[in-house]
């Protein structure tokens, strides 16, 4: 139930940032909101449990952060529309 929860806000998002032209028409927003947050959960968890391979403690956040933006916006940057 907490993963849907916030697979559902993140799916929200993304079709609110493609119809104010922010992000581009892609994939289904659900399929890219289930994808994000399941790896974000195995990261965090491997990084954190040391249960790897991880990501280095300190730079798990930026990691993550660069591909969400990747995936929804196709840049780093979010353009500010």
């Amino acid at each position: 139930a907490v993963l849907e929860h916030w697979v559902r806000c993140t799916q929200t998002a993304i079709e609110a940032e493609r119809r104010r032209g922010a992000a581009p028409d892609g994939l289904p927003a659900r399929d890219l909101a289930i994808a994000l947050n399941s790896m974000n959960e195995r990261v965090m968890h491997a990084t954190l449990a040391g249960d790897g391979p991880s990501v280095a403690e300190p730079d798990v956040v930026d990691v993550l952060l660069d591909v969400w933006l990747c995936t929804i916006y196709r840049d780093t940057t979010p353009p500010s529309v």
